[in-house]
């Protein structure tokens, strides 16, 4: 992945590229990677948002009007729960209170995250504890249940 967006961009492709298409309208590459849902593979795909950064991909460009709004790729990773992806957009926008920012977002990550670094690791696992539900397989059945995803939870699956 990496590798194929540094060969991409070293034939001068555009960061900022969007995708003409009414299922995913004006999607940057930045806005699929922010997409990804949590995986093993998390650290490449915040190496790949990152060299689409260095290379002066726009985290606040917001895609084309979507059913939800014109929403930047953070909110797309918020939503997919992109822990890694959120991490890497975080380093390079001002979130001001970023556990506020993470709480409006259902971010649990970064909130679990800004406790350790507030008030260490022995709290933070407490409070993790304490959840009654994991926020990776909630994400997971959300993203099974979205129209953006390939996924196939629907009220005709009732039937």
């Amino acid at each position: 992945l990496v590798e194929d967006i540094r060969v991409a961009l070293a034939t001068k492709a555009d960061p900022n590229a969007g995708l003409a298409s009414p299922a995913f309208n004006d999607y940057t590459p930045l806005i699929f990677l922010a997409s990804t849902p949590p995986s093993a593979n998390g650290h490449q795909v915040a190496q790949a948002m990152e060299l689409l950064i260095t290379s002066r991909a726009d985290v606040h460009r917001e895609c084309g009007q979507m059913f939800s709004g014109r929403l930047v790729p953070l909110r797309f990773a918020a939503r997919a729960q992109n822990e890694y992806g959120l991490e890497t957009l975080q380093r390079h926008m001002d979130l001001g209170d970023a556990f506020q920012w993470a709480a409006g977002e259902n971010a649990e990550g970064i909130m679990l995250s800004e406790l350790r670094r507030e008030y260490g690791q022995a709290l933070a696992e407490k409070i993790e504890a304490m959840a009654s539900f994991s926020y990776v397989a909630s994400t997971q059945l959300r993203l099974f249940a979205s129209p953006i995803f390939p996924g196939g939870l629907s009220p005709a699956c009732a039937l």
